[in-house]
């Protein structure tokens, strides 16, 4: 569809498109008819996704995609597996299959669809959709979430460790710390995977991962170049978490932990690469400023900060960073994608130079920006 920037070009277009008469004509048209197809089937997804997703959803409670990891199952064995009654089961297949989870084979077997192939082997897949189940409960009135009417939300009081504008006092209990670094670990590996892949880490010797939560990067990256020395900074309570989960993967002598508040807290020095991996996005830009300036001054000179998270305004990425994003950071209580023009300008402001954007294999998973200091 053209897009008209001029204010009169877009009043004129708009009357055109809700004329009924030309509307007709062109849905009637044969050589219109593929794109009002094509429009009609993206209203009706758009209409569909709730239960798309619950779908899927119910496949992942149920476990269905590991039950057929060995391979296909008759329909009739899987509804006894999953407690389910077989005309239900038959229902829920039938809608896996439409959305390419399952597929349907010879002799009633119903075996993996690609989809569910790539789910199954993406663990942090499936965590994200069990989490979701938290996210619904915020979604179910959207229109009292935008307007703030509700004092508390799900998702707000499962992250109040992030949604808190006081969180640097350091009161939330272990379990919410917990909880809260799980599932950002939980989803790490789909991040760090394009990470690695797209920066060369090897050209650096000292990292500090600055708000690492678990360590779960950092540990990535010591598998992958032992002769790196890292830090991981977060948190006291994080940091325990980092601490215990370093020293069960052996790499105690590779990797550091420091405790403090990013925010108010002075940060360890001397690196020649900081990271910030979906770190911003959860902070208001005073917050970033502070963040930011800190970065840079436990940055060695001519030392680069390298930003990954969710970024909007990107092609092809809109639905994942201003859709899907926008909202959960909304029922979180705090923070907000952003693209990476204004990344780009806090990071300048700051005194940031050569500040450039990396090409990812999917950028919807992750933008990525390097700065030097």
């Amino acid at each position: 569809m053209i897009v008209f920037n001029s204010y009169w070009l877009s009043k004129i277009r708009d009357r055109i498109l809700l004329n009924a008469k030309f509307r007709n004509y062109f849905e009637n048209t044969w050589v219109f008819k593929p794109f009002v197809k094509s429009q009609a089937n993206q209203i009706f997804d758009l209409v569909s996704g709730f239960v798309y997703s619950q779908i899927l959803f119910a496949c992942i409670s149920l476990d269905l995609l590991e039950k057929l990891r060995g391979g296909p199952v008759k329909l009739s064995n899987l509804a006894e597996i999953c407690s389910v009654d077989l005309p239900e089961m038959q229902r829920l297949i039938d809608g896996a299959k439409a959305l390419g989870i399952v597929e349907t084979r010879e002799n009633d077997l119903i075996g993996l669809g690609i989809k569910g192939i790539l789910i199954l082997t993406k663990p942090s897949i499936s965590a994200l959709i069990k989490h979701h189940s938290t996210f619904y409960k915020d979604l179910i009135d959207p229109v009292a979430l935008l307007r703030k009417q509700r004092n508390s939300t799900a998702l707000g009081s499962f992250w109040p460790y992030a949604s808190n504008e006081k969180h640097e006092d350091f009161c939330f209990s272990e379990e919410i710390i917990r909880n809260y670094s799980e599932v950002m670990s939980i989803s790490q590996p789909l991040v760090s995977e394009q990470i690695c892949s797209a920066y060369k880490f090897y050209k650096h010797k000292k990292i500090l991962d600055l708000g690492g939560g678990q360590a779960t990067f950092a540990i990535n990256l010591a598998k992958k170049y032992p002769n790196l020395k890292i830090s991981v900074f977060d948190l006291p309570q994080v940091s325990k978490i980092a601490g215990e989960k370093i020293c069960n993967s052996g790499f105690e002598s590779q990797i550091k932990v420091y405790q403090g508040s990013f925010l108010r807290d002075p940060i360890p020095k001397g690196y020649d690469l900081i990271t910030l991996i979906r770190v911003l996005y959860d902070h208001p830009d005073k917050n970033l400023k502070v963040i930011l300036a800190s970065a840079k001054k436990s940055l060695q000179t001519s030392g680069k900060l390298l930003i990954a998270e969710p970024m909007a305004g990107e092609a092809g990425t809109g639905r994942m960073s201003d859709a899907y994003f926008g909202m959960y950071l909304l029922a979180m209580g705090k923070g907000l994608p952003r693209s990476h023009k204004r990344i780009h300008f806090l990071l300048k402001e700051a005194g940031f130079s050569s500040v450039r954007s990396i090409k990812v294999t999917l950028p919807i998973q992750t933008g990525l920006i390097v700065a030097e200091a």
